[in-house]
């Protein structure tokens, strides 16, 4: 079907793209989606909104998108540790 040397090259390409990708930095985000907020702290994401609705966790909005600085999270989470 295929030669060898062809699957090989093919395979140490492969490698190559995957071995580049894993090196990349990784930029982590400040600002995140309630969802990754949730996984964030280990809060559901039910939890997080009814905090974010009496306003105990401030959000950015613009239009439908509700962001939730990183930053902020940590304040948050710092003020009501027991």
């Amino acid at each position: 079907m295929f030669e060898q040397q062809f699957v090989d090259q093919l395979a140490s390409k492969v490698a190559d793209v995957v071995v580049a990708r894993l090196n990349r930095p990784k930029v982590e985000q400040r600002y995140l989606r309630v969802e990754e907020a949730a996984i964030y702290t280990g809060y559901s994401v039910g939890a997080l909104w009814k905090h974010i609705q009496r306003g105990d966790l401030p959000v950015s909005r613009e239009g439908k998108s509700v962001r939730v600085d990183r930053l902020e999270i940590d304040k948050w989470m710092a003020r009501n540790r027991q």
